[in-house]
Protein backbone atom coordinates (compact mmCIF):
# COMPACT_ATOMS: atom_id res chain seq x y z
CA UNK A 1 0.00 0.00 0.00
CA UNK A 2 2.96 2.17 0.84
CA UNK A 3 4.02 1.77 -2.46
CA UNK A 4 0.72 2.79 -4.33
CA UNK A 5 0.35 5.88 -1.98
CA UNK A 6 4.02 7.18 -3.27
CA UNK A 7 3.14 6.33 -6.41
CA UNK A 8 -0.02 8.77 -6.73
CA UNK A 9 1.67 11.73 -4.50
CA UNK A 10 4.47 11.38 -6.98
CA UNK A 11 2.43 11.87 -9.89
CA UNK A 12 0.40 14.82 -7.98
CA UNK A 13 3.36 16.31 -7.03
CA UNK A 14 4.72 16.58 -10.39
CA UNK A 15 1.63 18.23 -11.24
CA UNK A 16 2.02 20.89 -8.38
CA UNK A 17 5.58 21.10 -9.11
CA UNK A 18 4.63 21.41 -13.20
CA UNK A 19 2.27 24.56 -11.54
CA UNK A 20 4.78 25.86 -9.73
CA UNK A 21 7.63 26.49 -12.42
CA UNK A 22 5.36 25.74 -15.86
CA UNK A 23 7.13 27.15 -18.95
CA UNK A 24 4.97 30.00 -20.70
CA UNK A 25 4.46 28.00 -23.66
CA UNK A 26 2.15 25.73 -21.53
CA UNK A 27 1.33 27.10 -18.30
CA UNK A 28 -0.04 24.92 -15.76
CA UNK A 29 -3.95 26.22 -16.48
CA UNK A 30 -3.83 25.10 -20.32
CA UNK A 31 -1.97 22.06 -19.39
CA UNK A 32 -5.22 21.33 -16.64
CA UNK A 33 -7.82 22.51 -18.99
CA UNK A 34 -6.25 20.10 -21.48
CA UNK A 35 -6.17 17.31 -19.83
CA UNK A 36 -9.23 17.25 -17.80
CA UNK A 37 -11.55 17.94 -21.28
CA UNK A 38 -9.42 15.19 -23.08
CA UNK A 39 -10.37 12.80 -19.68
CA UNK A 40 -13.56 14.20 -19.79
CA UNK A 41 -14.55 13.87 -23.40
CA UNK A 42 -12.43 10.86 -24.51
CA UNK A 43 -10.62 9.12 -21.53
CA UNK A 44 -13.33 8.87 -19.08
CA UNK A 45 -16.39 7.65 -21.62
CA UNK A 46 -14.28 4.86 -22.66
CA UNK A 47 -13.45 3.63 -18.98
CA UNK A 48 -17.40 3.94 -18.06
CA UNK A 49 -18.27 2.14 -20.73
CA UNK A 50 -15.70 -0.40 -21.00
CA UNK A 51 -16.28 -1.13 -16.85
CA UNK A 52 -20.09 -0.68 -16.94
CA UNK A 53 -20.56 -2.91 -19.87
CA UNK A 54 -18.42 -5.83 -18.46
CA UNK A 55 -20.35 -5.16 -15.02
CA UNK A 56 -23.37 -7.07 -13.84
CA UNK A 57 -25.23 -4.77 -11.53
CA UNK A 58 -27.27 -6.18 -8.39
CA UNK A 59 -28.60 -5.11 -5.86
CA UNK A 60 -25.53 -3.60 -4.15
CA UNK A 61 -25.76 -0.97 -7.00
CA UNK A 62 -28.61 0.26 -5.07
CA UNK A 63 -27.28 0.12 -1.86
CA UNK A 64 -24.70 1.90 -3.20
CA UNK A 65 -26.49 5.02 -4.81
CA UNK A 66 -28.57 5.29 -1.70
CA UNK A 67 -25.42 5.42 0.32
CA UNK A 68 -23.92 8.03 -1.68
CA UNK A 69 -26.76 10.45 -1.63
CA UNK A 70 -27.34 9.70 1.88
CA UNK A 71 -23.75 10.65 2.29
CA UNK A 72 -24.19 13.98 0.53
CA UNK A 73 -27.36 15.27 2.43
CA UNK A 74 -25.91 14.40 5.67
CA UNK A 75 -22.90 16.36 4.71
CA UNK A 76 -24.70 19.17 3.99
CA UNK A 77 -27.39 19.07 7.20
CA UNK A 78 -23.60 18.93 8.69
CA UNK A 79 -21.84 21.38 7.41
CA UNK A 80 -24.69 23.90 7.50
CA UNK A 81 -25.35 23.35 10.94
CA UNK A 82 -22.06 24.08 11.85
CA UNK A 83 -21.33 27.41 10.23
CA UNK A 84 -24.58 28.42 11.18
CA UNK A 85 -22.27 29.65 14.44
CA UNK A 86 -19.55 30.83 12.21
CA UNK A 87 -19.87 34.22 10.82
CA UNK A 88 -18.97 33.93 7.37
CA UNK A 89 -20.22 35.60 3.69
CA UNK A 90 -23.02 34.20 1.74
CA UNK A 91 -20.63 33.76 -0.85
CA UNK A 92 -17.94 31.95 1.68
CA UNK A 93 -20.64 29.71 2.74
CA UNK A 94 -21.85 28.41 -0.37
CA UNK A 95 -18.79 27.84 -1.27
CA UNK A 96 -17.71 25.97 1.79
CA UNK A 97 -20.94 24.18 1.65
CA UNK A 98 -19.90 23.08 -2.45
CA UNK A 99 -16.26 22.01 -0.82
CA UNK A 100 -17.92 19.56 2.33
CA UNK A 101 -20.57 17.27 0.44
CA UNK A 102 -19.35 16.55 -3.13
CA UNK A 103 -16.19 14.34 -2.92
CA UNK A 104 -13.73 13.73 -5.85
CA UNK A 105 -14.85 10.27 -6.25
CA UNK A 106 -13.43 10.40 -9.85
CA UNK A 107 -10.54 12.26 -9.58
CA UNK A 108 -8.97 11.11 -6.48
CA UNK A 109 -10.89 7.92 -5.75
CA UNK A 110 -11.08 6.03 -9.04
CA UNK A 111 -7.27 5.73 -9.00
CA UNK A 112 -7.52 4.95 -5.19
CA UNK A 113 -9.88 2.29 -5.42
CA UNK A 114 -8.17 0.91 -7.92
CA UNK A 115 -4.70 0.79 -6.46
CA UNK A 116 -5.86 -0.93 -3.47
CA UNK A 117 -8.71 -3.39 -4.14
CA UNK A 118 -7.53 -4.15 -8.37
CA UNK A 119 -9.26 -3.17 -11.34
CA UNK A 120 -12.92 -4.49 -10.09
CA UNK A 121 -13.41 -1.43 -7.76
CA UNK A 122 -13.24 0.98 -11.02
CA UNK A 123 -16.86 0.06 -10.86
CA UNK A 124 -17.63 1.04 -7.17
CA UNK A 125 -15.80 4.41 -8.17
CA UNK A 126 -17.70 5.00 -11.78
CA UNK A 127 -21.36 3.87 -9.82
CA UNK A 128 -20.87 6.01 -6.52
CA UNK A 129 -20.08 9.04 -9.43
CA UNK A 130 -22.76 8.59 -11.85
CA UNK A 131 -25.61 7.20 -10.05
CA UNK A 132 -24.74 9.01 -6.44
CA UNK A 133 -22.96 12.15 -6.53
CA UNK A 134 -23.06 13.89 -10.25
CA UNK A 135 -26.74 14.11 -10.34
CA UNK A 136 -26.50 15.88 -7.61
CA UNK A 137 -23.85 18.30 -8.72
CA UNK A 138 -26.08 18.99 -11.19
CA UNK A 139 -29.31 19.84 -9.20
CA UNK A 140 -28.91 20.27 -5.92
CA UNK A 141 -25.27 21.81 -6.23
CA UNK A 142 -26.93 24.41 -8.65
CA UNK A 143 -29.64 24.82 -6.63
CA UNK A 144 -27.40 25.70 -3.64
CA UNK A 145 -24.52 28.36 -5.41
CA UNK A 146 -27.73 30.08 -6.68
CA UNK A 147 -29.23 30.15 -3.14
CA UNK A 148 -25.68 31.90 -1.91
CA UNK A 149 -24.81 34.05 -5.47
CA UNK A 150 -24.76 37.87 -5.08
CA UNK A 151 -25.82 37.73 -8.30
CA UNK A 152 -29.79 37.08 -9.32
CA UNK A 153 -29.12 35.35 -12.83
CA UNK A 154 -26.81 32.40 -14.48
CA UNK A 155 -26.69 30.88 -17.60
CA UNK A 156 -25.60 27.55 -16.09
CA UNK A 157 -28.50 24.93 -15.91
CA UNK A 158 -29.24 21.29 -14.52
CA UNK A 159 -29.92 20.45 -18.77
CA UNK A 160 -25.80 20.51 -18.27
CA UNK A 161 -25.83 16.56 -16.80
CA UNK A 162 -27.66 15.34 -20.03
CA UNK A 163 -24.33 16.93 -21.89
CA UNK A 164 -21.52 14.69 -19.95
CA UNK A 165 -20.01 12.29 -22.19
CA UNK A 166 -19.64 10.13 -19.64
CA UNK A 167 -23.41 10.00 -18.69
CA UNK A 168 -24.01 8.69 -22.19
CA UNK A 169 -21.50 6.41 -22.32
CA UNK A 170 -22.65 5.22 -19.25
CA UNK A 171 -26.62 4.91 -20.70
CA UNK A 172 -24.73 2.81 -23.78
CA UNK A 173 -23.47 0.50 -21.64
CA UNK A 174 -26.89 -0.38 -19.63
CA UNK A 175 -28.65 0.02 -22.45
CA UNK A 176 -26.29 -2.79 -24.19
CA UNK A 177 -26.70 -4.67 -21.30
CA UNK A 178 -30.24 -4.87 -21.80
CA UNK A 179 -30.52 -5.66 -24.82
CA UNK A 180 -27.99 -8.97 -24.17
CA UNK A 181 -24.94 -8.11 -26.14
CA UNK A 182 -22.08 -9.75 -24.27
CA UNK A 183 -18.85 -7.59 -24.78
CA UNK A 184 -16.97 -7.65 -27.67
CA UNK A 185 -13.44 -8.59 -26.94
CA UNK A 186 -12.33 -6.79 -29.72
CA UNK A 187 -14.35 -3.76 -28.63
CA UNK A 188 -13.29 -3.66 -24.81
CA UNK A 189 -9.62 -4.06 -25.92
CA UNK A 190 -9.88 -0.39 -27.75
CA UNK A 191 -11.92 1.09 -24.84
CA UNK A 192 -9.08 -0.62 -23.03
CA UNK A 193 -6.46 1.11 -23.94
CA UNK A 194 -8.25 4.46 -24.50
CA UNK A 195 -8.96 4.29 -20.79
CA UNK A 196 -5.14 3.51 -19.80
CA UNK A 197 -4.52 7.72 -19.36
CA UNK A 198 -7.23 7.90 -16.96
CA UNK A 199 -5.56 7.60 -13.75
CA UNK A 200 -2.30 9.34 -14.51
CA UNK A 201 -4.03 12.21 -16.14
CA UNK A 202 -6.09 12.58 -13.81
CA UNK A 203 -3.90 12.74 -10.63
CA UNK A 204 -1.82 15.03 -12.83
CA UNK A 205 -4.30 17.30 -13.02
CA UNK A 206 -5.31 17.52 -9.74
CA UNK A 207 -1.68 18.53 -8.55
CA UNK A 208 -1.83 20.92 -11.27
CA UNK A 209 -5.33 22.33 -9.68
CA UNK A 210 -3.49 22.72 -6.00
CA UNK A 211 -3.51 26.83 -5.37
CA UNK A 212 -0.65 27.08 -2.31
CA UNK A 213 -0.87 30.71 -2.71
CA UNK A 214 -4.55 30.78 -1.41
CA UNK A 215 -3.97 29.61 2.02
CA UNK A 216 -3.71 31.80 4.79
CA UNK A 217 -4.21 31.20 8.86
CA UNK A 218 -7.37 32.71 8.43
CA UNK A 219 -8.83 30.53 5.51
CA UNK A 220 -7.12 27.59 7.27
CA UNK A 221 -9.63 28.36 10.91
CA UNK A 222 -12.59 28.43 8.62
CA UNK A 223 -11.96 25.38 6.46
CA UNK A 224 -11.26 23.35 9.72
CA UNK A 225 -14.48 22.21 9.82
CA UNK A 226 -15.08 20.86 6.34
CA UNK A 227 -11.85 18.72 7.13
CA UNK A 228 -13.98 17.31 10.08
CA UNK A 229 -16.96 16.60 7.97
CA UNK A 230 -15.36 15.28 5.34
CA UNK A 231 -12.61 12.96 7.10
CA UNK A 232 -14.45 11.98 10.10
CA UNK A 233 -18.59 12.73 10.07
CA UNK A 234 -19.16 11.62 6.33
CA UNK A 235 -17.13 8.58 6.12
CA UNK A 236 -18.69 7.28 9.69
CA UNK A 237 -22.13 7.61 8.55
CA UNK A 238 -21.35 5.79 5.06
CA UNK A 239 -20.22 3.13 7.09
CA UNK A 240 -23.08 2.83 9.53
CA UNK A 241 -25.79 3.49 6.69
CA UNK A 242 -24.20 0.92 4.13
CA UNK A 243 -23.85 -1.61 6.54
CA UNK A 244 -27.44 -1.00 7.39
CA UNK A 245 -29.04 -1.35 3.56
CA UNK A 246 -26.85 -4.39 3.23
CA UNK A 247 -23.11 -3.01 2.00
CA UNK A 248 -20.31 -5.70 3.24
CA UNK A 249 -16.71 -6.49 2.72
CA UNK A 250 -14.86 -4.67 -0.21
CA UNK A 251 -17.74 -2.86 -1.78
CA UNK A 252 -18.25 -1.41 1.61
CA UNK A 253 -14.93 -0.68 2.11
CA UNK A 254 -14.72 1.03 -1.17
CA UNK A 255 -17.60 3.30 -0.68
CA UNK A 256 -16.71 4.50 2.76
CA UNK A 257 -13.04 5.34 1.05
CA UNK A 258 -15.33 7.32 -1.73
CA UNK A 259 -16.70 9.41 0.81
CA UNK A 260 -13.56 10.43 2.14
CA UNK A 261 -11.95 11.68 -0.37
CA UNK A 262 -11.38 15.47 -0.73
CA UNK A 263 -13.30 18.13 -2.49
CA UNK A 264 -14.15 17.82 -5.90
CA UNK A 265 -12.12 19.91 -8.05
CA UNK A 266 -15.52 20.30 -10.79
CA UNK A 267 -17.20 22.59 -7.72
CA UNK A 268 -14.90 25.41 -9.03
CA UNK A 269 -17.13 25.98 -11.91
CA UNK A 270 -19.75 26.50 -9.79
CA UNK A 271 -18.25 28.65 -8.09
CA UNK A 272 -16.97 30.61 -10.67
CA UNK A 273 -20.26 30.97 -12.19
CA UNK A 274 -22.15 31.71 -9.35
CA UNK A 275 -19.54 34.20 -8.34
CA UNK A 276 -19.21 32.47 -4.65
CA UNK A 277 -15.48 32.47 -3.20
CA UNK A 278 -13.56 30.87 -5.70
CA UNK A 279 -10.46 31.53 -3.78
CA UNK A 280 -11.74 29.78 -0.64
CA UNK A 281 -13.07 26.90 -2.37
CA UNK A 282 -9.93 26.49 -4.40
CA UNK A 283 -8.38 26.19 -0.30
CA UNK A 284 -10.61 24.01 0.69
CA UNK A 285 -9.52 21.26 -2.64
CA UNK A 286 -5.66 22.00 -1.74
CA UNK A 287 -6.42 21.04 1.86
CA UNK A 288 -8.27 18.13 1.80
CA UNK A 289 -6.41 16.97 -0.97
CA UNK A 290 -2.83 16.95 0.74
CA UNK A 291 -4.68 15.77 3.72
CA UNK A 292 -5.73 13.11 1.89
CA UNK A 293 -2.35 11.36 1.57
CA UNK A 294 -2.36 10.78 5.52
CA UNK A 295 -6.44 9.76 5.17
CA UNK A 296 -6.42 7.42 3.04
CA UNK A 297 -3.78 5.10 4.45
CA UNK A 298 -5.46 5.75 8.29
CA UNK A 299 -9.47 5.11 6.66
CA UNK A 300 -7.69 1.92 4.93
CA UNK A 301 -6.33 0.50 8.10
CA UNK A 302 -9.48 1.12 10.37
CA UNK A 303 -11.27 -0.87 7.26
CA UNK A 304 -9.45 -3.76 7.46
CA UNK A 305 -9.99 -4.18 11.31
Amino acid sequence: MLYVLLEMTALIALGAIWAKFSPKWLNAEQLRVWLTKSVFYVFLPALVLKVLWSTTLTTDSLRLSATAISGVFFALAVTHTIYRFIPIGRAALGAILLASIFPNVAYMGLPVLDALFGEWAQSVAIQYDLFGTLPLVFTLGIALASRYSPQAESRFDATEFLRIPAVWAAALALGLQALGHEPFPRIISILDWLATPVVPFMLFAVGLSLKLKSFSKNRLLILSPVTLVQFIAVPVFVWIFGSTVGLEGEWLQAVVLEAAMPAMVLGIVLCDRYQLDSRLFAAAVTLTTVSTIAIIPLWFSILQI
